[in-house]
């Protein structure tokens, strides 16, 4: 079924398969942003600003990570002595 429709799209003698267009295909090729020499010191500083944010963000969550972990073991304790004192108060 599937070479049946895929040889549907095809002509006597052609060896692709014809796709129909969403859009008309342009007769101008898609226009690039310009790229000069002037503009890589611009990459370079945004480049910086970007890595710079990262490490950040990466130490930012390193620091929540660890204030997690202490809230998490703090919680722990307490439900611990919860139970000691629960289990204190049925005997």
């Amino acid at each position: 079924m599937k070479l049946e429709v895929e040889n549907l799209g095809r002509d006597y003698g052609e060896t692709q398969v014809r796709r129909s267009p969403l859009k008309p295909p342009s007769p101008h090729p898609p226009q690039l942003p310009d790229f000069s020499l002037d503009s890589v010191p611009k990459f370079y500083k945004e480049n910086d600003f970007l890595t710079e944010h990262l490490l950040a963000m990466e130490e930012e969550t390193k620091m929540l990570k660890k204030a997690l972990a202490m809230c998490i073991s703090e919680l722990q304790a307490s439900r611990n002595i919860c139970d000691k004192t629960t289990r204190s108060f049925k005997f």
